[in-house]
């Protein structure tokens, strides 16, 4: 993707496609509300400071590898969570480019402001656990700083509660030569002269670890690059609040300690966060 010139936000939804695209200046967010033969529901890619940041994994191949085209398209190889490492839809591995129909993703909240743009969104994949959960996300962009600050949300919905659950968050990178330094207040991921830095605001009870990914450019290509993995277990409900800043060049960690929201933003988002259902 390309980014374009001058000040401007044109935030957008493409209904074909499933694709929801949050835009200002020359930093772009998309987000996947699926609608094809990948697990991709509520996964998202970033492109901000003249690169991609986070990615889609790409295809890899079809028929010449039923192994590879199953891994490609399966949750974990998405910027989406997992639940218990179930699939977000089942998927049969014979059936190459079909899957259950078992996902209903629907937007709960959709604005583009002068200030900012966001979105909300949830999904029922997980309705069909033997304690069903549903997963919560949202998006919203800074115009003043580019800033991303993204929120996810996995509740229970049956009368006995969440139950206890595994989760896991994969973020996948791009560049097989980033670096990745994981700290407690930041985590700063570098390559080519760029990258980005996230301060959780909100990870009660969450880990994060480097692990190998995958990326496919193109049809038959793919190649090792890192990702950034969060986890969690326990009882439901859980929430997730992170905030991300591209930049270009030298990375300033010490910026992330100036790295907040207005107090009115915060309050704002919680009605998005919490555990009861959305009307």
């Amino acid at each position: 993707m390309m980014a374009r010139s001058g000040s401007q936000s044109d935030s957008s939804f493409v209904p074909d496609a499933g694709l929801h695209i949050l835009h200002h200046d020359e930093t772009y967010i998309i987000m996947d509300a699926g609608g094809n033969a990948h697990n991709d529901h509520l996964s998202f890619e970033w492109f901000a400071a003249g690169r991609t940041l986070v990615t889609d994994p790409g295809t890899g191949v079809y028929t010449a590898d039923y192994a590879t085209r199953n891994r490609y398209r399966s949750t974990r190889a998405h910027n989406t969570i997992l639940v218990d490492g179930e699939e977000l839809c089942r998927i049969d591995p014979d059936r190459l480019f079909t899957l259950e129909d078992d996902v209903q993703p629907r937007v709960l909240h959709w604005s583009a402001r002068d200030e900012s743009t966001l979105l909300v969104a949830e999904h029922d994949g997980y309705r069909r656990l033997a304690h069903p959960v549903m997963h919560r996300r949202l998006w919203r962009l800074d115009h003043a700083t580019g800033d991303l600050l993204t929120g996810d949300l996995v509740y229970g919905v049956s009368a006995q509660g969440g139950g206890r659950h595994s989760l896991e968050l994969n973020i996948q990178l791009p560049a097989p030569d980033a670096t990745i330094e994981i700290g407690a207040a930041a985590t700063v991921a570098r390559w080519g002269g760029g990258g980005f830095v996230i301060r959780p605001l909100d990870a009660l009870g969450w880990t994060i670890a480097q692990v190998a990914g995958e990326v496919s450019p193109s049809y038959g290509v793919c190649y090792c690059a890192p990702k950034l993995v969060y986890a969690w277990q326990g009882v439901l409900p859980a929430r997730l609040l992170l905030c991300w800043r591209a930049f270009d060049g030298p990375a300033e960690p010490d910026a992330m300690s100036r790295f907040a929201e207005p107090a009115d933003v915060f309050e704002a988002l919680a009605g998005w966060m919490n555990d009861q259902p959305a009307i």
